[in-house]
Parts: structure tokens; sequence; C-alpha cells
């Protein structure tokens, strides 16, 4: 996936979607925004590029970490 920062979108390979809202500490940036009935969170370390990511709904939970680079 990428981040469009100047779009305020996450791009996918069949879709993208908008950041709703959008944060930005010393430490951290924080988006979040709603996409097929989940509310999602992603949140980036600006020293490290390391990443936290909920997805959820009522009904289910997904929790994934990684890694960002800079294209």
């Amino acid at each position: 996936m990428r981040i469009d920062f100047a779009k305020k979108t996450i791009e996918g390979p069949s879709r993208s979607t908008p950041i709703v809202s959008f944060d930005k500490s010393q430490d951290q940036l924080l988006m979040q925004g709603t996409e097929l009935g989940f509310a999602w969170t992603l949140v980036i370390d600006t020293a490290t590029g390391e990443m936290t990511s909920s997805v959820v709904n009522r009904d289910h939970a997904y929790i994934m970490f990684g890694a960002c680079t800079v294209k």
C-alpha cells in the first residue's frame, strides 16, 4: 500500500481510501478513516518508519505491524 500525503489517501492495488483524520506530533503520524464498514487507524513512528495499524468493526479486529519506506 502507498500513502499519498498530497491527496490524503491510502492506495492499494485495487482501490484507495481517504484519510479522514490526520495528526502529526514530534514522534508519530496518526491517520484514521473508514472503508467497507470498517474503521481503521494507522500510526507511523517518524524516526524509524515502524507502523502499527488496526482495522475494526463490531465483529472483528485486525492488528498489523510493519515498516514504511520512502519511495
